[in-house]
């Protein structure tokens, strides 16, 4: 099986462990199970801002399937922080208009 081949498999398992997820702790884990570590963030009552909600922001970022568990218990309405470049293989680019 060629490596394109077993990439777009992995994406379509992936896809469809989201697309089965009912919550976002379910959305967490399908994520880390493919090897994508995940963190908790919500919105700052402060500054409507979202913020990680672990002291390490993104670089505790984890695919611990019990510490995963564990955070989404303290904070069950969290939204899902990924990392991205070199932890998660994912790259983002950010353009921002004049108006932010």
């Amino acid at each position: 099986m060629s490596t394109d081949t077993q990439n777009t498999e992995n994406r379509q398992s992936l896809a469809a462990a989201i697309e089965a997820a009912k919550t976002p702790l379910e959305v967490a884990l399908a994520y880390a199970r493919f090897g994508l570590p995940v963190f908790p963030v919500g919105y700052s009552a402060k500054t409507g801002d979202r913020q990680p909600f672990v002291k390490r922001g993104h670089h505790a970022a984890t695919v611990d399937i019990s510490q995963i568990n564990a955070w989404w218990r303290q904070f069950p309405e969290a939204m899902i922080g990924m990392p991205t470049g070199p932890a998660s293989g994912l790259w983002v680019l950010d353009i921002d208009n004049k108006d932010g």
